[in-house]
């Protein structure tokens, strides 16, 4: 409140009395032109803690995504607002359009209200629902409870040469290739290639640890080849536990290397039935041997080695056809 529009603004965040990023270089944003309000829809909630006690005074976001290419596309922009004293948070669903000129269209239901809170050591939260929860006669939707989440540490094993993983937690913040091949190399794994699959050209993309070049972000909803050459043995990974689905984005006609961050164990048969289940033709599932350096694949529809799907790692799936916008979510 108090901001003037289509102005420039600079700060800083602090979190349990620490300064984030470089204090000689604050954040910036610069605020969109002034709009006509209308009578917008809410949605409330409650934050908790892990142990269920009510969390005051954190930061909640919300954001709008079209979720039925109707109305605005894409994603609005972020709100915000600070816990009461008793956990609870009411937000105006006033969003924007990403270029800020207008507010973002949403339709209830068919479109996504997503939820974040990143509260320092009392830990973090992400949800999604469907506007379908909202409404409209009563001008809100209660969202109920969400529960912060405190870091966990998750062990994965590398052997020497071509490992195929995945991000086993929720990471607390972007992660990328550099970072994960720096985290491995501290923690007694030489690592010395990150390596991404492109879906769209069908062809691989690669960091060499120690340069600056190709510096790609990690997305935990895909697989990743990590180039070992020395100090095999078992890294940690600390995040937060993965207690909601994760929707994988960007799925071709093809090969897709993607992971399954997700509460629910799958096989590879269930896998490749659930991603039928929305849409997408898949013909095999594919996963890496790491310690013997080879493929084995489940034909989809059969009953022939049909292995477990692991987290922290990635598998290939075949795609014949796609009836939709080419997401799973499982």
């Amino acid at each position: 409140t108090g901001l003037s529009p289509e102005t420039a603004y600079q700060f800083l965040i602090d979190t349990d009395g620490v300064a984030a990023g470089d204090v000689t270089a604050p954040y910036r944003f610069t605020t969109g032109p002034s709009l006509l309000p209308g009578a917008p829809n809410s949605v409330v909630g409650r934050l908790l803690t892990e142990s269920w006690q009510v969390a005051p005074s954190c930061p909640v976001l919300v954001r709008l995504r079209d979720g039925d290419t109707t109305g605005s596309a894409g994603d609005s922009t972020w709100l915000s607002v600070l816990t009461g004293e008793n956990g609870e948070w009411q937000i105006e669903l006033q969003a924007r359009t990403a270029d800020l000129a207008s507010f973002f269209d949403y339709q209830v239901p068919g479109d996504v209200v997503q939820v974040e809170s990143l509260c320092g050591s009392r830990g973090i939260v992400r949800q999604s629902y469907g506007t379908s929860a909202i409404d409209p006669a009563a001008g809100f939707g209660d969202l109920g409870d969400l529960q912060l989440q405190t870091v966990i540490t998750v062990p994965l094993s590398f052997v020497t040469g071509w490992n195929l993983m995945a991000m086993p937690v929720e990471p607390t913040a972007t992660v990328l290739a550099e970072t994960l091949g720096q985290a491995l190399i501290a923690e007694g794994v030489t690592a010395s290639q990150v390596v991404r699959w492109n879906e769209a050209l069908g062809s691989w993309s690669a960091h060499l640890v120690g340069w600056t070049s190709n510096n790609f972000a990690i997305d935990p909803t895909r697989g990743y080849f990590v180039r070992v050459t020395g100090g095999t043995g078992t890294a940690g990974f600390t995040g937060h536990e993965i207690r909601t689905p994760q929707t994988v984005r960007g799925m071709v006609v093809g090969w897709n290397l993607i992971a399954v961050p997700n509460p629910v164990t799958y096989l590879a048969e269930s896998l490749g039935q659930a991603i039928r289940a929305d849409g997408i033709s898949a013909s095999q599932v594919v996963r890496w041997n790491d310690a013997v350096g080879s493929w084995s694949a489940h034909l989809v529809g059969w009953t022939s080695n049909n292995f477990a799907i692991q987290l922290g790692r990635g598998y290939f799936v075949r795609v014949t056809a796609i009836d939709g916008d080419g997401e799973f979510t499982p």
